[in-house]
């Protein structure tokens, strides 16, 4: 057996060991004279791509872990953005959505395009059987997602897109690409939803919700999951919460222009919150079994 890296902290240890199991990569953990936690690999021929594992948890955790022997992993120098972006194929993809749609609409000056993509075409003049759920009926289903792509000024796509490049790499590295797009359109769903329903008008858009839902899903996930590797600051969330009040009261209407859709930053932080703490309840029940067999 090889020893591929040790740490004084046995939460981190455990933690480490977890992504290497998920990644089908036999370890065993021992303590050393010191008291350490030293996490050994198996099979040697596994030591290549239990280096890539280790060195994107120790980038996504912010920890340090000891030099180990038989040419155990080192912590890698920062990613620069261009490589994260290659490296998160779901989150670039989304952005370049966000931009194209942004060219597309003239961020909203082209009526008729936003209202290809927005929840529902808006009722015509003197309509009277109007139904938000109208295009929908008709087959239109895209539109339960698309209002996410929608922006209406280049402050509301710049915060978005850096917001979610930032909540998003992390996200789609800790879930996978595949169990990451699915959480995207479900938060995008629901949040959509919940602004159409509550706030009683198809005409809305932005990644906002979808944003939101990312920072529930990162803060309950690592709250309750000390495995993940990952939490976010009291005060980041805080911000987000305040933010999301003041909403609400409409203090902020005036300042940035026009309507915030308040509800689909709700419906998205409440599912994100949930999905979050779903996963880490899952999650950490498997470390509990794995290490119960160990």
């Amino acid at each position: 057996m090889l020893k591929l890296a040790s740490f004084e902290d046995s939460t981190l240890a455990a933690a480490l060991d977890d992504q290497l199991s998920r990644a089908d990569i036999p370890t065993v953990v021992r303590s050393d004279e010191s008291g350490a936690r030293v996490i050994w690999l198996v099979a040697e021929q596994d030591l290549p791509k239990a280096r890539a594992v280790v060195a994107q948890y120790l980038e996504r955790a912010g920890v340090q872990v000891s030099a180990a022997d038989g040419g155990g992993p080192a912590p890698e120098p920062k990613r620069s953005f261009v490589q994260q972006m290659k490296d998160s194929p779901v989150t670039s993809g989304v952005l370049a959505a966000c931009v194209l749609v942004a060219v597309y609409t003239w961020l909203g000056d082209n009526r008729p395009q936003v209202e290809q993509l927005t929840f529902a075409r808006m009722p015509q003049p003197g309509s009277t059987a109007w139904s938000p759920w109208d295009d929908l009926r008709a087959g239109q289903l895209w539109r339960l997602f698309t209002p996410v792509l929608l922006h209406f000024h280049p402050l509301h796509l710049l915060f978005n897109a850096f917001m979610f490049r930032d909540l998003g790499v992390p996200s789609e590295r800790l879930q996978g690409p595949l169990q990451y797009s699915l959480f995207l359109l479900l938060t995008a769903l629901l949040s959509n939803l919940a602004q159409l329903v509550f706030g009683h008008s198809p005409n809305f858009g932005g990644m906002s919700g979808v944003v939101y839902a990312l920072v529930g899903y990162l803060w309950t996930r690592g709250s309750a999951d000390p495995y993940s590797g990952f939490a976010l600051s009291k005060g980041f969330v805080g911000f987000f919460v305040v933010w999301m009040v003041l909403g609400f009261t409409g203090l902020l209407d005036g300042l940035l222009g026009g309507g915030i859709a308040n509800y689909s930053h709700l419906g998205g932080f409440a599912a994100g919150a949930l999905y979050g703490y779903i996963a880490a309840r899952i999650a950490t029940s498997r470390v509990r079994r794995q290490k119960a067999l160990s």
